[in-house]
Parts: C-alpha cells; sequence; structure tokens
C-alpha cells in the first residue's frame, strides 16, 4: 500500500508500539502528526522526531464527568 503524503494521525505516539509505528509511517512518506498526554522530553528523541518530519502535540488533560 502506497502511504507516501497520507496524513497519519497517532495517539500514544512517543514511546512504544505508537512511537515504532508512527517512525515506520514516517519512514515511508506518509505526514505523520502524534500526540501524548507527557511533552516529549528526551532530546535525542525530539531531534529524530524532527529529523523524520514528525509533528508533535501535547493533548490537553480533560476529565469526563462531573466532580463530586
Amino acid at each position: 500500500m502506497d502511504i507516501k503524503d497520507k496524513v497519519a494521525v497517532v495517539t500514544g505516539g512517543t514511546k512504544g508500539i505508537g512511537l515504532a509505528i508512527a517512525k515506520d509511517l514516517a519512514q515511508q512518506g506518509a505526514k505523520v502528526f502524534i500526540t501524548a498526554r507527557r511533552a516529549v522530553e528526551d532530546e535525542a528523541l525530539q531531534n529524530e522526531l524532527n529529523d523524520l518530519g514528525i509533528t508533535f502535540k501535547r493533548s490537553e488533560e480533560r476529565r469526563v464527568g462531573k466532580e463530586c
């Protein structure tokens, strides 16, 4: 399947399986956007994501339901 220039959104993309998927999609030519609850604190990882053209957005925490 050709994914060159397709847009991919990967949640939980700063570690584990999500990160591996984001990297693979970027290497295949997709435009990748990742989101996660925590910021990328590892400078080497941030540089690698930038080199691959991966855009990162930290999600805002929101509570679901009413507070007691």
